[in-house]
């Protein structure tokens, strides 16, 4: 500034050349304030009362705020649980020190298309917390699929056999809920018969739905309670 000293003390307008230097050196000293202010604001983050909130604290806002759904087998969103990670780190971090986040989880079937490692690695996150686990069709197996499929399922090619569901439920949490959807009561009946009793001890609600039973329009009482673990009923 030295060079404009001259123009400092008077009421001498700068000449073009002038001018242009002092633009220059306002641009400059702007630049700069803008940087400071930003490291101030950063600064001032760094004491921001939401950065000292307990993880447990959060994790309960987590919990109401993707709260259950209509009944026990409405489980949350996935979508909207994983897109925690997207904020910050501390509210992934408090997502998963928040078990009762983790502990429901739907599965839809494609035959063997399901990643059971990723399926594993959700429900390890809910730690002791009984597990509500839904079992739903895929595509293949809705509730309009033709008989074609039906039989594919009855010919020992039950998405419900699949070897990683079979480990999940010998292994995995504790049950807690358990919900299945499948096209015949024998689907049932085979889980049951490939299943140890111990894992279904947990168990205090259980749903079962089979399309097959109502298209046939037969009685589902004596078809599937024999099929039921003792351990549930």
């Amino acid at each position: 500034m030295d060079v404009l000293s001259h123009l400092l003390m008077t009421n001498t307008a700068p000449n073009q050349l002038e001018g242009q230097y002092i633009q220059g050196q306002i641009q400059t000293r702007s630049d700069a304030i803008e940087k400071l202010q930003l490291e101030l604001q950063a600064c001032k983050a760094l004491l921001s009362p939401l950065c000292r909130f307990p993880l447990e604290n959060l994790g309960e806002i987590f919990t109401a705020t993707l709260g259950p759904g209509e009944s026990i087998f409405t489980p949350r969103s996935p979508r909207q649980l994983v897109q925690l990670r997207l904020v910050c780190k501390a509210w992934w971090h408090a997502a998963l020190a928040t078990p009762q986040l983790w502990c429901s989880i739907q599965i839809g079937f494609n035959h063997n298309s399901v990643c059971f490692k990723g399926v594993r690695l959700w429900v390890s996150r809910a730690r002791t917390k009984p597990l509500t686990l839904i079992l739903n069709p895929g595509r293949e197996m809705a509730f309009n699929s033709v008989s074609f499929e039906r039989l594919f399922c009855l010919q020992h090619n039950c998405p419900l056999l699949n070897p990683g569901f079979l480990e999940l439920i010998k292994t995995g949490p504790h049950i807690g809920a358990l919900s299945v959807t499948c096209q015949s009561q024998r689907c049932l009946q085979r889980l049951s018969e490939l299943v140890d009793p111990q894992p279904w001890d947990s168990i205090h609600a259980f749903k079962f739905q089979a399309p097959a039973l109502v298209e046939t329009r037969a009685t589902s009482a004596h078809l599937v309670f024999p099929h039921i673990p003792p351990a549930i009923t």
